[in-house]
Parts: structure tokens; C-alpha cells; sequence
């Protein structure tokens, strides 16, 4: 796939304002998030680890995807 300039330039804003929305999170919950999506734990995984329940896991994952779809809503409906 030959990607043009723009959708390159498009494709680093979109990673630059998920980095900024994921740094705005509460601790815990950017920690839950990192763990879950950048290294690919599973929510048992993430709550052995941090030695907490799977619900507050999941609580803290709900809360992160809350905030990143609704900090990206309108830049996903640009790219749509």
C-alpha cells in the first residue's frame, strides 16, 4: 500500500492527540490503559499485576476508551 503525504501527516495527528489523550487519564488509569493496549495484557493479567480486582481493571479500561473516543470523536468523523 503506497500511503500519500497527507494521509501520513493525518495518521501522526491522530497518534499525537491519542498520546495526549491517554497523558490526560488518571494515573492508574493510564497505567491500566498502557498495559492493556501498548503491551497487550489481558484484564487478569493487569490485575494480578497490579495486585487489584478484574472489575476495577475493567472500571479503569471503561473509563479510558470513554475519554479517548470522545477526545478523538471528531477527528475519527474527518476520517470516515
Amino acid at each position: 500500500f503506497a500511503y500519500s503525504m497527507e494521509q501520513e501527516l493525518q495518521f501522526e495527528e491522530l497518534k499525537s492527540r491519542l498520546q495526549g489523550l491517554v497523558a490526560k487519564l488518571p494515573d492508574k488509569c493510564q497505567l491500566v490503559y498502557k498495559l492493556s493496549r501498548e503491551e497487550g495484557l489481558s484484564q487478569k493479567e493487569i490485575a494480578k499485576q497490579l495486585e487489584i480486582a478484574e472489575k476495577t481493571v475493567e472500571a479503569h479500561l471503561t473509563r479510558a476508551l470513554k475519554a479517548i473516543r470522545s477526545g478523538l470523536k471528531y477527528i475519527i468523523s474527518f476520517f470516515g
